[in-house]
């Protein structure tokens, strides 16, 4: 991590020296806009009876930690009651909770030094307007989801907030997430929790299988962030099915992509489908591969042509009675360049102004060009006329607000020309 990265924690240490109000009899609090910094470690449960606790606003305040620092000794006794951020890429436990139940949140380690997350554990119905923070704060309605997801516990959420300083980096696509839960046992079976996020307009499975270690007081549960989650909290499936997933893995291999995956007890199993997707959001089904249908171990390997840079795979698992799930979500980056038609997009990011999209198409005729943003939503739709060759298309995004848009390039017989473009709008 640079110098000038440690530079700013100092500078932010100095600052709170304005902001922290510490006193021993009524605890610590860390007010909205400024932030705690503990290059150590430093015990919750000294002195005895303090508390810990920041404001929940839209900007709140932040009790942090880098890496190799720690809040310790954590309890439903001694938790911090509001926000805490992690810089670096070690992995971390969040010690969150509203101050008489600790409810942690871990990551896996992310993969930049220079990456920073935060959450808060928010007790009460997501559906009200208790997230304060953006994007996409606000009411989280549990009776929008997705398939598999058909329930959303009311107890509470967490709070999810990705790179979270200027200068500082981190999706958090792909981390593993790891709960402690509260009881569930009037809620769902554990064969049947997922952990769930909320993307913007629906909850979605984070976990593609079942991860609770039970379903009573802190029990674990697991899922895999994927983009434009804000906040995550616990759902239900509908069913789990007979088919055992062993393994699944996705990588590169000659310019291609190549998804491996083993299963067990396939004997009421049907079919996989294999999805594709260029934000880790909206899928789109890419091939079938049929069951083998074998009790023991089944082993599969499929190899694509993936034509962009980076592409998210996941499977979805079919059963003879049409009960379904998925698997967790892979994430692979082509190093080298692909034999295939060319794709150019520049400038990107772009300030304002417009973007231009260069590109061969073997095809003629009308298309769609449509704007998506992160969290899926369209943004934009205008017709365009393609040639057969070279096509290159202005699109003007000085209307837009700042923020990462995909663009889909959509034929009149609803084909995707190519793999969504991601672009950066400054």
């Amino acid at each position: 991590m640079s110098n000038l990265y440690y530079k700013k924690i100092s500078i932010t240490i100095l600052l709170i020296q304005v902001f922290l109000y510490t006193q021993s009899q009524t605890g610590n609090k860390v007010f909205t806009g400024a932030e705690m910094v503990n290059f150590s470690t430093i015990s919750l449960s000294t002195p005895g009876g303090q508390s810990w606790l920041t404001d929940r606003l839209a900007t709140p305040g932040y009790f942090s930690v880098t890496n190799g620092a720690t809040y310790s000794n954590s309890s439903d006794a001694y938790n911090i009651n509001g926000y805490v951020k992690k810089y670096g890429n070690q992995a971390y436990t969040f010690p969150v909770g509203n101050g008489v139940d600790l409810r942690t949140l871990r990551i896996s380690a992310p993969t930049a030094a220079t990456d920073s997350y935060a959450t808060a554990w928010i007790l009460g119905d997501p559906s009200g307007n208790l997230d304060p923070t953006g994007p996409n704060g606000g009411p989280h309605d549990v009776t929008s989801v997705t398939f598999p997801v058909y329930a959303v516990s009311r107890v509470g959420q967490w709070d999810w907030q990705a790179g979270v300083d200027m200068g500082t980096t981190g999706d958090g696509i792909n981390l593993t997430i790891t709960v402690s839960i509260p009881d569930m046992t009037v809620f769902s079976l554990a064969s049947n929790l997922r952990l769930v996020g909320w993307n913007g307009t629906s909850w979605i499975d984070l976990s593609g299988m079942p991860t609770a270690t039970g379903n009573t007081e802190n029990s674990t549960l697991f899922g895999y962030m994927q983009a434009g989650i804000s906040a995550v909290a616990i759902g239900s499936a509908w069913w789990v099915l007979p088919v055992k997933l062993v393994s699944f893995t996705a990588q590169e291999k000659a310019c291609s992509a190549e998804l491996n995956w083993s299963t067990a007890d396939e004997e009421s199993f049907d079919h996989f489908e294999i999805e594709r997707s260029g934000n880790a959001i909206s899928f789109q089904k890419i091939s079938t591969v049929n069951a083998k249908g074998n009790k023991t171990e089944n082993n599969y390997s499929y190899t694509i042509n993936q034509d962009v840079p980076e592409s998210y795979y996941r499977l979805k698992m079919v059963n003879k009675d049409g009960s379904l799930t998925y698997s967790p979500v892979k994430y692979v980056k082509i190093n080298c360049k692909p034999n295939t038609r060319f794709i150019k997009l520049y400038p990107n990011p772009v300030n304002n102004g417009n973007v231009f999209l260069s590109f061969g198409s073997e095809i003629s005729g009308v298309a769609q060009i449509v704007l998506f943003n992160e969290a899926g939503q369209q943004v934009t739709k205008t017709k365009t006329t393609l040639t057969n060759g070279n096509n290159n298309i202005i699109i003007d995004v000085s209307h837009l607000p700042k923020g990462i848009y995909f663009i889909h390039l959509i034929t009149a017989d609803h084909k995707s020309l190519f793999q969504p473009q991601k672009i950066i709008r400054e």
